[in-house]
């Protein structure tokens, strides 16, 4: 039934290791079990994205340095809404969530080449922050006096990309969206085999068929 993966043993045995360094890597940064539970939940949404199990590990790796449980999940699902189905773009989304997240600082200029406008989200804070100047570039301007004065703390200032994220919607939208384009069809066709393998290692007794596959 496997025969299309004969003489790709080496392959198989790379596709395990890689798999379990991934596992044992968000058990080293989260713990085990809640390392386990991001790793079972990142293969689990990975049908339901332009993006491999592999991608979106890559993705979440980075991020579980700094963000932990909901939290972690909410900074990956929203570099994956960034991305539609680019992974270079979606890992700049996690670099910009990323130093948000350790710094409290945000440069408007960054949300350009994220798809993002940098205005939306200043005005976002501003509403969480109370400031109800009329004209929006007042607003904005204290807004980047706060922040610049250490005064908008990185969860407030996340929230808001997460809204203009979303723009009305649920984060996690543009992902699904993006799940159905050429260029996801394509990304999954190349991660077919490492995904069959993986598949298959989440079988009660995976060794049996991986045997088969050697």
């Amino acid at each position: 039934a496997f025969g299309f993966l004969g003489g790709a043993g080496s392959h198989v045995l790379d596709v395990i290791g890689k798999r379990q360094d991934a596992r044992d890597n968000f058990s080293t940064l989260l713990g085990d079990d809640e390392g386990a539970r991001v790793f079972d939940w990142l293969d689990k949404i990975a049908s339901k994205t332009a993006f491999s199990r592999q991608q979106l590990r890559g993705l979440a790796d980075p991020l579980a340095e700094l963000f932990k449980g909901q939290d972690l999940e909410r900074a990956t699902v929203a570099a994956l809404d960034i991305g539609r189905g680019s992974e270079a773009r979606a890992m700049q989304a996690v670099q910009l969530l990323r130093s948000i997240k350790s710094t409290g600082r945000v440069e408007g200029k960054a949300f350009a080449g994220l798809g993002l406008e940098g205005s939306d989200v200043y005005d976002r804070i501003a509403g969480v922050l109370g400031i109800r100047d009329k004209k929006q570039e007042d607003r904005i301007k204290k807004v980047k006096e706060k922040i610049a004065g250490g005064k908008v703390g990185s969860d407030v200032i996340l929230e808001s990309v997460y809204g203009a994220i979303a723009k009305g919607g649920k984060l996690g939208d543009r992902a699904i969206a993006a799940s159905t384009g050429i260029q996801a069809s394509l990304t999954k066709l190349k991660a077919f085999p490492d995904n069959l393998i993986e598949r298959i290692l989440g079988r009660p007794e995976p060794m049996a068929v991986i045997d088969k596959l050697l």
